[in-house]
């Protein structure tokens, strides 16, 4: 396996270190384990979210207003412009977004 190198903040660094020391019950053994860990959790979450985007898009959604079935009319970054003939058009959190 190849392994590369990441720079780290010396505050960030020292923050780390102070959780895996007071933190034992997590079972960090180094800062490698701590960043690798936090980067594999932050890339499944990213995933996750692109995967939830994918559906908004292809799919109906419910206003979180009224609850009637929605169109996801655009998604730019943690807005969507939603499409509901009930309340109109309107602009929303992804997050509140509910797959119909």
């Amino acid at each position: 396996m190849r392994y590369g190198r990441v720079q780290l903040p010396e505050e960030m660094v020292k923050r780390v270190e102070q959780v895996i020391s007071n933190n034992e019950e997590l079972g960090y053994a180094s800062i490698d384990d701590f960043v690798e860990d936090s980067v594999r959790r932050r890339l499944e979450a990213v995933k996750s979210r692109h995967a939830n985007i994918l559906k908004l898009l292809h799919g109906p959604v419910r206003c979180p207003y009224c609850g009637q079935p929605s169109h996801t009319v655009a998604i730019e970054g943690e807005r969507a412009e939603v499409y509901c003939q009930k309340c109109g058009t309107f602009e929303t959190s992804v997050r509140k977004l509910k797959i119909a």
